[in-house]
């Protein structure tokens, strides 16, 4: 008897206060409509940095040239002396264990065709890194072994350069 009571004076209370209760509705739905929009961000940030480390492989390891001192400060890193291709046979030769390895080296640069440029990233290596990496060309081919001993001119571009230089969908 006393709880319904207790309910009827509070179903009272909210008449009596419509406007009091309302807003204090709506601020607990605000409220609920954040806490679950935050999980949904930190949800698709954890996935997306997920996807990152996926993308890389689960055997991949990549190995960066270190950094000098000048003047008493420590520059960022890969600003020693390079890695060398010599580096490369030497970690093949003396780790059995790996099966592909590949020097890439890396660089910006704004290409340009047809009266259309874009600034990207530029990326060189042996024709095992795409192995390494897991990438397959959606179009064309891969660049091979007898391309790289040919010295032949070969360029892989991804689909946002070929957007943004020939035009969405076509066929560079």
């Amino acid at each position: 008897m006393r709880i319904l009571g207790t309910v009827t004076i509070a179903f009272r209370s909210i008449g009596r206060n419509k406007m009091r209760s309302f807003l204090t509705m709506l601020g607990i739905v605000i409220g609920v409509a954040a806490v679950i929009a935050m999980l949904a961000v930190g949800q698709g940030a954890r996935d997306s940095i997920n996807a990152q480390i996926e993308s890389l492989g689960t055997n991949v390891i990549m190995i960066m040239p270190g950094a000098f001192t000048q003047g008493g400060a420590r520059m960022e890193a890969g600003t020693a002396s390079r890695l060398t291709e010599e580096d490369v046979g030497a970690i093949q030769k003396s780790c059995p264990s790996v099966s592909m390895a590949s020097p890439v080296a890396r660089s910006s640069a704004q290409l340009k065709y047809s009266g259309q440029n874009w600034r990207t990233s530029v990326y060189g290596g042996y024709p095992s890194y795409l192995n390494i990496r897991d990438w397959e060309p959606s179009l064309g081919v891969n660049y091979t072994d007898s391309d790289e001993r040919s010295a032949n001119k070969v360029c892989l571009i991804g689909k946002t350069v070929a957007d943004n230089l020939f035009g969405e969908g076509a066929d560079p």
